[in-house]
């Protein structure tokens, strides 16, 4: 019998609650004698013949007989079980099926599960086995009449999809708080009949979401608060001060000359150009040195002085201006900024 023979016979035409087992073996000769729990101990029949091939090794020979080993492949079995167990969730699910076969445990790995009219065919990775059914049906093939399966899971019930089924991501549970409790203000909505327990932190804990008052990015900006400080890139710290003053900006390799005399002429591409005063003095100058100060104009690159950084407005955000140069309308000075926006140079 083929595979699709198998697969397309109904294990009920035989009885009901009956499950067919597909299995491979040699017919007629083998190297392994013919088990006992089926054709009885050697002694008790004779081999047709027996011989030892190249490699010395014994071979038996008995028409018609299944010489172990046994391959099982695959089982059809019924939707209901001999005594009228539902069995159709469980084996639309089933991973592995055990058993017996001639007395002896068989364990199956199942690999495809297929269902048909009345029944399912389970194809098993090989397994084999020494042993064979003892009894045989009218038509001689080997039966076991009794026999005890286990399908690994067992579902009594179909799992569906439903409002009243949880599956994994849409339920929760809040877990008992380690840190919130309860306050009964069923007697008193002013003053808790329970305020000594929580004043000694015995009183019942709160079921509520846990994380929300432990998760650093909940409590800091809740309760607690954080310190901000960016602490690397200089220059670009959470919160910034500015001056201002009439400038307009220029490509770097313009001549300040150039610049100058077009301010003379009358220049209209002023606007307000923006400089940090956010940082302290100690935090620009070298230790020791001292620090000079301008109120009104920034300060370029000294001895002991890194510079002030130049900013210019672009809608609601203050963008460093680099590589240029800015004529200082009100003071007649032309500042030079680095690939930094840091100013380097004072000309005028």
């Amino acid at each position: 019998m083929t595979e699709l023979e198998f697969r397309n016979t109904n294990p009920t035409d035989y009885g009901s609650g009956n499950i067919n087992l597909l299995y491979s073996s040699s017919i007629s000769t083998g190297s392994f004698e013919l088990p006992a729990n089926h054709y009885g101990v050697s002694q008790s029949f004779d081999y047709d013949y027996e011989e030892f091939d190249t490699n010395g090794n014994k071979v038996y020979y008995k028409a018609e007989a299944f010489f172990p080993p046994y391959n099982i492949l695959g089982l059809t079995i019924p939707f209901n079980s001999s005594n009228d167990v539902e069995l159709e969730q469980t084996l639309s699910a089933v991973t592995k099926v055990k058993f017996t076969m001639g007395g002896s445990p068989v364990t199956v790995k199942v690999i495809q599960v297929a269902k048909n009219a009345g029944y399912f065919f389970i194809r098993t990775e090989p397994n084999s086995v020494m042993f064979f059914p003892t009894e045989e049906d009218t038509s001689g093939t080997p039966t076991d009449s009794i026999v005890e399966f286990i399908f690994d899971p067992y579902l009594a019930a179909k799992f569906n999809n439903n409002d009243f089924n949880a599956l994994i991501g849409n339920a929760s549970d809040n877990v008992l708080s380690e840190v919130a409790m309860q306050v009964d203000r069923s007697t008193d909505p002013i003053n808790p009949s329970n305020l000594d327990a929580i004043i000694s932190n015995t009183a019942t804990r709160a079921s509520i979401q846990y994380s929300n008052y432990t998760v650093a990015g909940w409590s800091n900006a809740r309760y607690n608060g954080s310190i901000i400080d960016s602490g690397s890139i200089f220059g670009d710290d959470p919160a910034m001060a500015f001056k201002s003053f009439k400038g307009s900006i220029h490509p770097k390799d313009s001549k300040v000359a150039s610049i100058l005399n077009v301010v003379g002429d009358g220049d209209n591409n002023t606007k307000a150009v923006y400089f940090n005063v956010d940082r302290k003095p100690t935090d620009y100058v070298q230790p020791g040195t001292t620090f000079v100060t301008a109120s009104s104009f920034p300060v370029p690159v000294s001895a002991g002085f890194i510079g002030n950084l130049l900013y210019e407005q672009q809608g609601n955000r203050f963008v460093r201006i680099v590589d240029k140069k800015i004529h200082a309308s009100d003071k007649g000075s032309v500042f030079t900024v680095d690939e930094l926006g840091r100013v380097v140079k004072e000309e005028s």
